[in-house]
């Protein structure tokens, strides 16, 4: 059997993701921040299709480096498992998923924290994104649109609530008043914070440091799937 070139893996590979989910190339184009007519033209043979488009829709899609260069089993940092004695302890570690919203628009009113099925991730993973401790770490769905296309109304991100440090331009679920957020965030030269949207449609907000009594950082975004 003639092996495949980069371009058809890659090609077949972002087709069986979008057919296991049931993405339309418009749902596609607005998730990795380009036209429909970009998206055409990756799946026609007699174009390009690239390494660095390649890491830029992984990365887009919360995929893993690599993941649409697979020829066989994809790699990948969730593990699919019908009870938690299919999963080896020391390489995969359960994260908990609660029914808790977080607001990619105006704010979501929190209630409680309702368990919901957790996901497998692989410990060597969660080490370089500087997990250090599993307890740390929720799944929450996202809902709203101003964080797209990083961020898409339905996702699931991770968030480790140890990780609260604000680094500029990183993304952050934020706890304002009684609202749960996910945001990027910038520091700002009085000492306040920027809450930024990636969705152009949605203006920034200014938190001052005489405000920050209603505000908390809550944690990092991690990864993200939908």
């Amino acid at each position: 059997m003639d092996k495949k070139n980069p371009a058809q893996q890659r090609r077949e590979n972002l087709k069986r993701w979008m057919d296991s989910r049931t993405v339309s190339s418009s749902d596609l184009a607005r998730r990795i921040g380009s036209g429909r007519a970009y998206v055409s033209l990756l799946f026609r043979e007699d174009r390009h299709f690239g390494e660095k488009a390649a890491r830029s829709i992984e990365a887009s899609l919360g995929l893993p480096d690599g993941w649409l260069d697979a020829t066989s089993i994809h790699p990948s940092t969730v593990s699919e498992w019908a009870s938690p004695d299919d999963l080896d302890p020391e390489v995969f570690a359960l994260v908990p998923r609660i029914e808790v919203s977080l607001s990619a628009g105006s704010g979501s009113l929190v209630n409680t924290e309702q368990q919901l099925p957790p996901l497998a991730f692989r410990r060597d993973w969660l080490r370089k994104k500087g997990v250090t401790s599993r307890d740390n770490l929720r799944l929450c769905e996202i809902r709203g649109q101003s964080m797209e296309p990083g961020l898409m109304d339905g996702d699931i991100a991770m968030i480790d609530l140890g990780q609260r440090q604000v680094k500029d331009g990183e993304v952050y679920a934020v706890r304002f008043g009684d609202e749960l957020r996910i945001k990027r965030l910038f520091k700002t030269l009085d000492g306040g914070l920027r809450l930024h949207s990636d969705n152009p449609n949605f203006p920034d907000e200014l938190i001052s440091p005489a405000g920050s009594g209603l505000f908390e950082v809550l944690g990092l975004k991690l990864w993200r799937c939908g």
